[in-house]
């Protein structure tokens, strides 16, 4: 009987003994990937791509099927959103991308990270869109730069329909940490590439002024090489012919050049009374929109 008993005992041990050894596997494994998660992220300078692949590491790093990045915009909403894990079949049929309401959001103005083993469960929750894939569990984790919350990074549906762990959020706050360098770095680096792209194009422009080119000519070019280094869908020139430039009574401006996507017919003539080109050339300064939906901007964008 005693012997039975220690040969039991025996077995418990052994048993706990293997159990540690593979948790400590695991946690090598996890720290493994996690140091080769950090390393992944911070290997690139351009910006597009280390948003993907910051996403990418992650899903991998605790097993999730879905992940995402959300960027804040000055608004507190979402400018930007960008996915892993939805094929493009499915994000077509999806439509547009979330507007940073629900959890999405509230991760905007709560910015602390969020484990969840059902998302429905949620007060905050609203429930996915049509033609969206079925999402239970979730893990959020908040990406700072220089104490700035930059953008959230989203998980989604854990492999084997577990629940994401304490220490699955733990990896990803280590990772949002390093993503938080390696984004600020990428910024640092496209604003350089940035700055000096409009340093060369004014430089570009002045000599040509210098040249003796004709002033439509160097316009034309203006207008084209905005669009370039805005990233504008859409550049236009709105000039004043009035002989006195300060004429209190102007009432509309001539679009000198437009540069566009296509070549359809397009207005002459921009309205200043009641529209946010009038508003800037009226008030002598630049102005930035970040929604144009319910903003007169003229007809040359309004009639499009």
């Amino acid at each position: 009987m005693r012997e039975t008993l220690s040969q039991l005992r025996l077995r418990e041990l052994l048993g706990e003994v293997k159990t540690r050894i593979e948790q400590v596997i695991d946690a090598r494994d996890r720290m493994d990937g996690l140091v080769e998660a950090m390393l992944t992220v911070a290997s690139g300078l351009d910006l597009d791509e280390t948003l993907r692949t910051i996403v990418r590491a992650a899903t991998t790093l605790v097993d999730a099927r879905y992940g995402a990045l959300g960027v804040r915009g000055h608004e507190g909403g979402l400018t930007e959103f960008v996915s892993e894990g939805i094929d493009e079949h499915t994000r077509t049929l999806i439509g547009d991308l979330p507007q940073g309401h629900g959890v999405l959001g509230l991760m905007f103005t709560q910015p602390q990270p969020i484990r969840l083993t059902d998302l429905a469960d949620h007060p905050a929750s609203v429930g996915c869109p049509a033609h969206h894939p079925p999402m239970r569990s979730l893990l959020g984790v908040p990406i700072r730069i220089r104490d700035e919350v930059f953008g959230n990074l989203y998980l989604t549906e854990k492999s084997g329909g577990q629940a994401f762990s304490e220490d699955d959020e733990v990896l990803v706050q280590a990772l949002a940490a390093a993503a938080g360098t390696a984004i600020d770095n990428a910024r640092l680096y496209e604003g350089s590439r940035t700055r000096q792209a409009w340093i060369e194009a004014t430089r570009d422009i002045a000599t040509a002024f210098l040249a003796g080119a004709s002033p439509e000519t160097v316009m034309g070019q203006l207008v084209e090489r905005a669009r370039t280094l805005t990233g504008s869908q859409r550049v236009f020139l709105a000039v004043n012919d009035d002989p006195d430039p300060h004429g209190d009574d102007i009432t509309e401006l001539r679009i000198a050049h437009l540069s566009g996507p296509d070549d359809r017919p397009h207005p002459t003539t921009v309205a200043t009374d009641g529209t946010a080109i009038g508003a800037a050339f009226t008030g002598r300064r630049p102005r930035r929109f970040s929604h144009t939906d319910e903003i007169d901007l003229g007809t040359p964008f309004g009639e499009r």
